[in-house]
């Protein structure tokens, strides 16, 4: 069950429109921003990360990463206890979800509309690239190897924190390599995050309340000495890595009879 999926994949093909796909999303955010102004580039860009998801759910036929039906009940405790820890832990205190809406609300009605739908737009757009074709992609790339998806989250994790560096300007460069070190960490975790629901609204609907914040546009984009996020996301990202290790094991041996 765990194999067929991938092994129906055409990791290229997937490859190039992904590649694609983040050109278009990239380059012409510029120029709708250039044309429009702040308006176009928001609405531009919402309604590219909608085509991209209806495209995906086109493309793989549904939104499923393996054929199991509900991969978390392979491990039950241990995805509960990843969840516990990330949403419980990471996403109401470290990332203040609740603090952070709750002082959006207090801007003005052009900024909340402005951040919230940039903020879905990450979570959707980011979310079906990575998560969603990227991740297809490297499960079908390693389809040989002994652990598929283990490679997969590695890779589009990596992909999608050096994707950050675009962030630079100049000014804020240590910024920048902490946000890039931190997005791999939290990709790892976005990766389990799909794996585990073998779906895309559970890591987008995370996704999007990370980002929905009253500074979204800032150019700030991290705050403190470097250790201090290799103490905070590591662990998280080492409990997500495990949890996928444990459920392609699972999956692979209930599959396999081993």
């Amino acid at each position: 069950m765990l194999q067929k999926r991938i092994m129906n994949t055409k990791p290229l093909k997937l490859f190039l429109l992904c590649a694609g796909l983040m050109l278009i999303y990239s380059f012409g955010g510029a120029l709708l921003y250039g044309i429009g102004g702040m308006k176009a580039y928001v609405i531009g860009r919402f309604l590219f990360g909608l085509l991209c998801l209806f495209l995906f759910l086109k493309v793989r036929k549904g939104n499923r990463l393996v054929n199991e039906k509900r991969p978390w009940y392979e491990k039950p405790t241990l995805c509960a206890v990843f969840l516990i820890i990330f949403i419980g832990l990471y996403m109401l205190d470290i990332f203040d979800v609740i603090g952070n809406i709750s002082a959006l609300l207090r801007q003005s009605r052009t900024s909340i509309i402005t951040n919230t739908l940039l903020a879905l737009t990450a979570g959707i757009f980011e979310e079906t690239l990575f998560r969603g074709f990227g991740a297809d992609t490297f499960a079908a790339w390693y389809k040989g190897a002994k652990h598929p998806l283990c490679w997969s989250a590695l890779w589009t994790s990596l992909i999608f924190g050096l994707c950050h560096l675009g962030n630079m300007d100049g000014t804020n460069n240590m910024q920048v390599l902490i946000q890039v070190f931190y997005a791999v960490m939290l990709g790892l975790a976005l990766f389990a995050c799909r794996l585990l629901s073998n779906g895309m609204g559970l890591p987008a609907v995370l996704h999007f309340l990370i980002d929905l914040q009253p500074d979204l546009m800032s150019r700030d984009v991290a705050a403190g000495p470097f250790y201090y996020y290799v103490l905070v996301f590591l662990p998280i990202a080492l409990l997500a890595f495990w949890t996928v290790f444990q459920l392609e094991k699972k999956m692979k041996g209930k599959e396999y009879g081993i």
